[in-house]
């Protein structure tokens, strides 16, 4: 026998041994005490019939479970690798269902219903405005939708408004901004409308807001716009854009109101014991 073959015959027989319970059956092979399955089998291997040792069927359920477990951590290691390429900053990718504190229940209903829709909204092309005050919790669930989308193998990207228009703005830049906003399968913008201040920065975003439109595929935006300040724009180029935002944004849970007081500055006056 080569030796080559007598080496992986010897490796089968260490990662595979004999245990105690294990006996010899009647066509001469070794049967396991636990499950009565061959452990071995019969095998031609240059032009001699040899003994191999094979897993048994108890061995092999517990294979198949490992191989499971190894399967899902990889998996997992390349959906958390998308979602730090997809979402750059740290404190999006915390914004979770997991770390929901429950301060803002009518969003986290209109996100968990959103992922849950995703498939359908996502064909008809129904996006998601969530608009209120600082601090309401706009942005949390926002969040949510991208990172459990993400790890549905869903490509969603998340950026500040006013990082896509310096992107966008920038020659070097350009390029790069453009294909994160067109290829996604949802784009989230965060603080949309916090960047009317000049020509230039409304340019910009008419030129975010019409590649995403062009693709034909949903948009999710926070925003402290309220849905009276996008329909009375102050200018046409405005009322342009923010026109075909809403038009993107369009769902039956559309748009998400939130309003009372900052829960960031609730919590923070909590920490001092403020009232």
């Amino acid at each position: 026998m080569l030796p080559m073959i007598e080496m992986l015959l010897k490796n089968a027989e260490l990662s595979n041994p004999i245990e105690q319970g294990d006996y010899i059956g009647e066509d001469g092979l070794y049967y396991c005490g636990k499950c009565n399955t061959p452990k071995e089998t019969f095998l031609e291997l240059a032009d001699e019939t040899c003994k191999v040792r094979t897993l048994c069927r108890c061995k092999a359920a517990v294979a198949e479970e490992q191989n499971k477990v190894k399967a899902a951590a990889k998996e997992k290691q390349r959906l958390d690798e998308l979602c730090r390429a997809c979402i750059p900053e740290e404190k999006y990718r915390q914004s979770t269902f997991a770390a929901d504190n429950g301060s803002c229940p009518e969003a986290i209903a209109a996100a968990r219903w959103y992922v849950e829709n995703f498939p359908a909204l996502f064909a008809e092309n129904k996006g998601l405005m969530f608009s209120g005050s600082v601090g309401t919790g706009k942005t949390f669930a926002a969040c949510c939708i991208a990172n459990a989308l993400i790890y549905t193998n869903r490509r969603v990207f998340v950026r500040k408004a006013l990082t896509l228009i310096r992107d966008v703005g920038n020659f070097e830049t350009e390029k790069a901004a453009l294909l994160d906003i067109a290829k996604p399968d949802l784009l989230v913008i965060d603080d949309f409308g916090a960047n009317q201040n000049s020509e230039f920065n409304t340019a910009m975003l008419c030129k975010i807001i019409d590649t995403r439109y062009s693709t034909g595929k949903p948009l999710v935006i926070t925003t402290n716009l309220t849905p009276k300040d996008l329909k009375n724009a102050p200018s046409m180029e405005l009322a342009r854009i923010y026109d075909r935002t809403v038009e993107m944004c369009m769902c039956e849970k559309s748009p998400v109101i939130l309003s009372g007081k900052s829960i960031r500055a609730s919590i923070a006056a909590a920490k001092h014991g403020i009232k």
